[in-house]
């Protein structure tokens, strides 16, 4: 997390409070980027649920595919109608 690395650094902000674990980048309605230890809870073309520490991320769509680059990133593609976050 090479981004939340540089805040934390520069303004001396606890990014972990601020983020709730993970930060999610929005591409258009192509694409979104989850970075941040996730856990898969529920997958199908049309949504995804992923668990992080502390909040859950909902993603809606269509031909929705997802894509672990390491342990820290995950890429879900496809066509993104809605985008929801929840705490846990």
């Amino acid at each position: 997390m090479a981004f939340l690395d540089n805040i934390r650094d520069i303004f001396g902000v606890d990014v972990d409070n601020l983020t709730c674990g993970l930060v999610t980048t929005i591409y258009s309605d192509r694409g979104v980027h989850i970075e941040g230890s996730v856990k898969v809870v529920y997958f199908s073309d049309e949504e995804i649920r992923l668990k992080g520490k502390k909040t859950q991320i909902t993603i809606y769509g269509k031909n929705l595919s997802l894509f672990e680059i390491s342990n820290y990133d995950v890429y879900v593609l496809g066509v993104v109608t809605q985008v929801s976050r929840s705490e846990l």
